[in-house]
């Protein structure tokens, strides 16, 4: 008899914990990247450039990248719908004087303006080194 009561308040204590622990679970990331596009090698742009869209609410949207020295050396982003962006973007090497490294980052302009929610669309161009690898991200501010 005195099982039941301890059977009882061992579901009735994980039930709690299950609560507890989904209500301390993080909320969706709604601040995410509203595109990202990992390219690596020429499989990632049939036809020569890669091709992707996302629906946008109106803002406020930069462009940004993670390269490396086997990036694309020049890399074109078109971000188009009811409007029109676009970009061509130099990789540049900063040779950092503690050590025999590089860091790499993409130069060109990387904000423009979404003035209505819509359906975008995304096209990345390598101009034709599609060798290397590279993150494209765009975020919302």
């Amino acid at each position: 008899m005195r099982r039941a009561p301890a059977v009882a308040l061992a579901v009735l204590a994980a039930a709690a914990a299950a609560v507890l622990a989904a209500s301390q679970a993080p909320a969706p990331d709604r601040d995410g990247p509203a595109f990202h596009a990992l390219l690596s090698g020429p499989a990632s742009y049939p036809g020569g450039v890669h091709e992707g869209s996302f629906t946008a609410d109106a803002g406020t949207y930069r462009v940004s990248f993670v390269p490396s020295g086997s990036s694309p050396e020049m890399l074109g982003v078109s971000v188009s719908g009811a409007f029109e962006f676009s970009g061509t973007y130099e990789l540049v090497g900063t040779r950092a004087e503690t050590a025999e490294y590089y860091t790499w980052r993409y130069d060109g302009p990387d904000v423009f303006e979404i003035p209505e929610a819509q359906e975008v669309s995304v096209v990345i161009d390598p101009g034709g080194q599609t060798g290397g690898s590279v993150s494209v991200f765009i975020t919302r501010e």
